[in-house]
């Protein structure tokens, strides 16, 4: 067996050199990459640009306070909402007794209705009569805690539930401070969408926790219609009702306005229930609404306020720097090596 010449043994090591260099370079690349976009990446939008701080605080009755599992659920039908919103790199913590949303952004206002319980029931209707729709009314600054005229809309005494009906008849037009906050098990009085029928409704009979999901579709009449799917438990539950109510008429709620009103013409037993609505916009809304879940309690917004982007923070003042920089010294050590070496053979 041969041994290798000098000259080859100086061809082998130019070789590894070359290997090494490369390996080298690559790594260094590699590396320093990493690091530039890591000076973009570890700041979030929010930091980079600035954004809009809210503060959602529940309105229970009294100073009840919300539950952990409550405010956790609200945390989650939140980022849902933003989802469907299309507000992306949002960010929602909880805090004590309410929820803190901070997207990035300053525009507020598209966030006005993000508190909203949004809470679905179906109710038998007991009673209903036009409204007077000449008469204004004039809403109440809102607080806290409800009027003794809101919760008697929710009275069980009937000649009380007539007179509130008669009364509420006058007073369909602006918001209404019961929204999100009536309790399903009891009574309500209240008012269409459109205010142009007022309603005495028994508790209800279905609520948006036994609906699965909703979709539209085209109506019979070229109107749109909302598939609402039940749940197991909703399908029993409408089954039962259905098949003992034929020919009463009931009312679909969303936070107390009667959205849509029908009667039972026969037991159904489908796993979805039809609901014929007058616009596709409110097709959307209430299907985003069903498939968005409702919060536990309706929220208000308590706070609204900036935060300022902040400067970022270099990479370069790490102790990784150091090492991008010694191995630079050690590349540029193994290229002179490398040139030291081609020139000797030359000579």
């Amino acid at each position: 067996m041969s041994t290798p010449t000098a000259p080859d043994r100086r061809r082998l090591l130019r070789h590894l050199l070359i290997v090494l260099i490369m390996v080298l370079v690559a790594y260094l690349v590699a590396v320093t990459v990493s690091m530039l976009v890591g000076d973009q990446q570890k700041q979030s939008e929010i930091d980079r640009v600035g954004g809009t701080r809210i503060t959602w605080t529940p309105q229970t009755a009294g100073a009840a306070t919300l539950s952990a599992t409550d405010l956790n659920r609200a945390e989650r039908v939140f980022t849902g909402r933003l989802k469907t919103l299309g507000i992306k790199n949002a960010e929602i913590t909880s805090d004590d007794d309410t929820v803190v949303v901070t997207v990035p952004g300053d525009d507020a206002a598209a966030l006005a209705d993000l508190g909203q319980r949004r809470q679905l029931t179906v109710r038998p209707v007991l009673e209903s009569l036009p409204t007077d729709v000449a008469a204004t009314f004039t809403p109440t600054e809102a607080t806290d805690a409800l009027s003794d005229a809101d919760r008697a809309r929710q009275t069980t005494e009937p000649l009380l539930q007539l007179q509130e009906l008669h009364l509420h008849a006058q007073h369909c037009h602006g918001d209404d401070p019961l929204a999100g906050r009536d309790d399903p098990a009891l009574p309500l009085v209240t008012c269409s969408t459109d205010a142009t029928e007022a309603y005495l409704l028994g508790p209800a009979v279905l609520d948006g926790e036994q609906i699965d999901r909703a979709d539209t579709d085209a109506g019979p009449r070229d109107d749109t219609v909302v598939n609402l799917r039940l749940t197991r438990e909703g399908r029993q539950t409408w089954s039962q009702y259905s098949n003992a109510h034929v020919g009463d008429a009931v009312a679909f709620t969303l936070d107390t306005r009667v959205i849509s009103a029908a009667v039972v013409g026969e037991p159904i037993v489908r796993d979805a229930v039809q609901l014929p609505v007058r616009t596709t916009e409110q097709a959307r809304r209430l299907t985003e609404a069903i498939n968005g879940r409702a919060l536990p309690v309706a929220f208000e917004a308590t706070r609204t306020e900036r935060v300022e982007p902040k400067a970022a923070s270099s990479n370069f003042s790490s102790p990784e720097f150091g090492l991008i920089v010694g191995g630079f010294v050690l590349m540029i050590g193994l290229i002179g090596g490398l040139v030291f070496m081609m020139a000797r053979e030359r000579s």
